[in-house]
């Protein structure tokens, strides 16, 4: 159920601004390096954007590109 709503709000326009604002941030740039600088918290990270990256309102060829490049990652 909190799942469903988490994914319902990330597919939402003000989800994904907040998300960007936060991505953009400071804070956001720093916490995103944390994690990708744990090899477990880099194949969480991962896992958790493959998941979303359906739900969010981007046309499909880049919907391609973003998943490309985390199978490069990962």
């Amino acid at each position: 159920m909190i799942e469903d709503m988490a994914k319902k709000f990330l597919a939402s326009p003000e989800g994904q601004k907040m998300i960007m604002n936060f991505l953009m941030s400071d804070e956001g740039k720093k916490t995103v390096m944390n994690i990708l600088s744990d090899p477990k918290g880099k194949t969480a990270a991962i896992s958790f954007i493959k998941q979303i990256i359906g739900g969010l309102d981007l046309p499909e060829e880049k919907k391609a590109i973003v998943q490309t490049a985390l199978n490069v990652l990962a």
